[in-house]
């Protein structure tokens, strides 16, 4: 008889796992401006990745992983933003281009997509949904920080939800330190633009520092690797400390974003996510070849 599947998410430890929690441990901004992205076909939206809204000078725009923007336009469906609230909203404009009023990709490797939002995103929601640029800072790595991963994971709603759905669904935290072992073999990897993640040190396997200075975690998960974390593409990456062993040096609110997931390296046990000064340069006017 074959061996069982294992489940994406249990409340028990599987046999390669990341310890996750729901605990609020960031701004307030941080969870406004988190969206699911996905498409919506017919009455049914199906969330493929996740977005991070953004006040850029050109008007507001939803940052993501290049391939989740690539994913979603091979269906039928149409682009949407699923946003705080349970609110869907449609993407007016989905063509790549090279203006601000068109989807905006990084050059490959760097797997960043900047999509342009029409303003009923911010008539609805409010400017306080969207990140600024002062929740932004440079991360010049390696790195040996604390991190915090925040997306909606496809496990946590499903791969599709009804339009009619107003069940609010709940961010995941994937907390976790940089990873500073070999980059050899890791293939796409550039130091200048890519930011590198152990995917689940041992201090993460128990209650430690690292848990105690984002916050209480009372509502943990353990979410298979990298399954689990299916949906998490594009997803903030945040900085709580400058170093590992040094926890107590954040507090609640003075965290920034520092990149978005890009990549994974199951073999290597590692998470690899684009700088935000990728994005930045792309909304400036572009990186050029990064290769």
């Amino acid at each position: 008889m074959g061996k069982a599947p294992d489940r994406a998410v249990s409340t028990t430890a599987p046999r390669r796992y990341v310890r996750c929690s729901t605990d609020v441990c960031l701004p307030t901004e941080a969870y406004t401006s988190t969206v699911a992205i996905g498409v919506r076909c017919k009455d049914t939206f199906h969330p493929l990745g996740t977005g991070t809204l953004f006040q850029a000078d050109t008007g507001p725009v939803c940052v993501t992983a290049a391939h989740v923007v690539k994913q979603a336009q091979l269906g039928p469906g149409e682009l949407c933003i699923r946003a705080k609230g349970s609110q869907l909203f449609a993407i007016q404009n989905n063509e790549i281009g090279e203006d601000d009023s068109h989807i905006l990709l990084a050059p490959e490797p760097l797997d960043v997509a900047v999509i342009p939002l029409p303003r009923i995103v911010v008539d609805v929601l409010g400017k306080r949904a969207l990140l600024h640029s002062s929740h932004v800072t440079a991360d010049k790595g390696p790195s040996k920080g604390v991190y915090c991963l925040l997306g909606y994971p496809e496990h946590a709603s499903g791969n599709s939800i009804s339009i009619e759905d107003q069940t609010e669904s709940v961010p995941l935290h994937f907390i976790t330190y940089g990873y500073g072992g070999t980059t050899q073999g890791l293939g796409s990897y550039h130091q200048r633009f890519h930011l590198l993640l152990a995917w689940s040190p041992p201090h993460t396997r128990g209650r430690s520092k690292i848990h105690k200075e984002a916050a209480s975690i009372s509502q943990e998960v353990f979410v298979n690797f990298p399954e689990g974390l299916s949906g998490m593409s594009g997803c903030s990456v945040w900085k709580l400390a400058s170093h590992r062993d040094c926890p107590d040096t954040a507090s609640m609110g003075s965290q920034r974003i520092v990149a978005l997931q890009t990549g994974l390296y199951p073999e290597s046990r590692i998470v690899k996510a684009t700088k935000w000064t990728v994005v930045l340069a792309l909304l400036n006017g572009g990186i050029g070849d990064p290769v």
